[in-house]
């Protein structure tokens, strides 16, 4: 192999040249003729108008201006009451220490404690309950009517992904358990969480209890094996079939010592744990 030769102190390497060749033009690439065009998601000024509203709504109640988010959170609900808006005021006034008001908002647009109810006025499209709201900053009058709003199905609303819909409905369910705990309805709080949560267990497996009632068995003992039973299957479930997970079992652990059953609060608790080890208040 010879050595390098220097030309104007430029060194040159006697290795062999590589070339490449141009890649054909777009137009001479076939194309084929089944494949299907990829859906660009465009997004609707509607939507554009919530995101800007809720991006608002946040950042003031970050600032713990209450008021002034809630005022926006009203406009947010006049303008397209879709699950997200309703949520958000209802979050204000709950943060702004309206606690009654917050459940009112909830319960106005069908979020209730079991049954799978909770969906049945807070769709986006179809028809929406909304309260008449004040003007004013301080959060409307504490007497609200109803106002019947009916609006089309839009291609936009398609876009709607199910586990988004899923995840707002389930923080719309604990809140909605927050405030009947704060107002000592604790019958209500723990439907609320546990509602959902029973039926879809029912569904999924055969119960304990129903069996000893077909055999003539220890209705008790079936019971509490189908309590056990259903505990495990809250922890093998994914997503956690309790609204917000972990929080919302420590909650139930809550309710349950508030109401003088310590036993229950204590197993609500260590599941609590299983699912988050730091959640521990």
């Amino acid at each position: 192999m010879g050595a390098p030769s220097i030309n104007g102190g430029n060194a040159t390497m006697n290795h062999p040249v590589k070339t490449f060749q141009q890649a054909p033009p777009s137009s001479s690439i076939r194309k084929d003729k089944n494949a299907k065009p990829i859906p660009v998601y465009q997004v609707s000024e509607e939507e554009e108008v919530e995101r800007t509203y809720a991006s608002l709504i946040q950042q003031y109640l970050s600032v713990l201006c209450h008021d002034n988010a809630t005022f926006l959170a009203e406009r947010m609900v006049s303008f397209r009451p879709s699950p997200k808006a309703i949520y958000l005021l209802a979050m204000c006034h709950y943060r702004n220490g309206s606690v009654k008001r917050a459940r009112s908002v909830l319960l106005l647009h069908g979020i209730r404690g079991g049954g799978g109810g909770g969906r049945r006025n807070c769709g986006v499209g179809g028809h929406h309950s909304i309260p008449m709201m004040s003007g004013g900053g301080g959060g409307g009058n504490d007497d609200e009517s109803k106002e019947n709003v009916s609006g089309g199905t839009t291609s936009n609303d398609n876009h709607h992904s199910y586990e988004e819909d899923e995840k707002i409905h389930s923080a719309m369910k604990y809140l909605l358990a927050k405030c009947c705990l704060e107002l000592k309805l604790y019958g209500e709080a723990e439907e609320c969480l546990l509602g959902d949560c029973r039926e879809k267990f029912r569904a999924t497996t055969t119960t304990a209890a129903t069996v000893a009632a077909g055999n003539g068995g220890n209705s008790s003992k079936a019971m509490m094996m189908n309590r056990k039973d259903m505990d495990r299957w809250i922890l093998t479930t994914t997503p956690c079939p309790i609204p917000n997970g972990a929080a919302g079992l420590n909650l139930l652990g809550t309710i349950c010592r508030r109401s003088n059953r310590r036993s229950r609060a204590i197993d609500y608790y260590r599941l609590s744990l299983k699912l988050d080890p730091m959640m521990w208040t």
